[in-house]
């Protein structure tokens, strides 16, 4: 089990072992230095008090060790365009990879964006990280397209797959949002 829940700066330690390693093999490709992440936890908390909310970024605890103080694993975000679309990304600490918890995370993260008055929201992964696809469809997404080849520094990025949830899909009706008492 899995809970959201707002960063602090004690955070950043966490943060950073998390954006390390394979984890970032998919992302921006480097690991994640103490000031970044220290830097990355107080932007978090600064957008927390942002009216009207543009970003929503909550770290995904799981008590997976047993020890009962839960642990900061990984981290959902959406961060909300020009064109009232919020992009959804997270990501997982490496040793927690396979136990559901990307999908249920975003199960309960998908909600509280719509609250907010979200109508649509976009994520993409990496073709070669199919996972990631997985997590989104079981999270009700459905893939819509891919975006077109870059060239990035050094080398070509391929295609990423997209995909899109609605406000208004039926799958929402069936994912309550925990400490709710009605859907968005």
């Amino acid at each position: 089990m899995v809970t959201l829940r707002s960063f602090t700066l004690e955070d950043a330690p966490a943060l950073q072992r998390i954006v390390s390693g394979r984890t970032v093999r998919f992302t921006h490709g480097y690991d994640m230095t103490a000031e970044e992440a220290g830097a990355a936890v107080r932007r978090f908390i600064a957008h927390d008090q942002d009216d009207p909310r543009a970003h929503w970024n909550l770290g995904i605890d799981s008590d997976s060790d047993g020890d009962g103080d839960g642990d900061l694993i990984g981290l959902v975000k959406a961060r909300l365009r020009d064109d009232g679309t919020a992009a959804l990304s997270y990501l997982l600490r490496e040793d927690t990879w396979g136990n559901g918890y990307a999908t249920e995370a975003v199960k309960q993260f998908v909600p509280r964006v719509f609250a907010d008055g979200v109508k649509r929201l976009e994520a993409r992964h990496h073709p070669d990280n199919p996972a990631s696809g997985r997590v989104l469809l079981k999270a009700g997404f459905v893939q819509t397209d891919a975006t077109a080849p870059q060239q990035a520094a050094e080398e070509a990025v391929p295609p990423h797959l997209l995909y899109e949830l609605r406000a208004e899909a039926p799958e929402l009706i069936a994912s309550p949002c925990p400490g709710r008492t009605e859907h968005p």
